[in-house]
């Protein structure tokens, strides 16, 4: 397994992927650096399910 994680006032990682499970290229050959961004995850509200008061705060006192 390779990654990277970038640790900063924000953060991100990446990883690498065989091409073969990755459907939205063609070919099967080789291998794929895949980029997280998930500095915006669940801000579709596929989360709010599972956060807390303390996670909306923290949120809200980082925008």
């Amino acid at each position: 397994c390779e990654i990277g994680l970038i640790v900063g006032t924000g953060s991100n990682a990446c990883y690498v992927e065989e091409m073969r499970h990755i459907d939205m290229v063609e070919g099967d050959e080789g291998r794929m650096c895949i980029n997280m961004e998930w500095g915006a995850f669940g801000d579709d509200g596929a989360l709010d399910d599972i956060r807390t008061e303390f996670d909306q705060e923290i949120d809200m006192g980082s925008l």
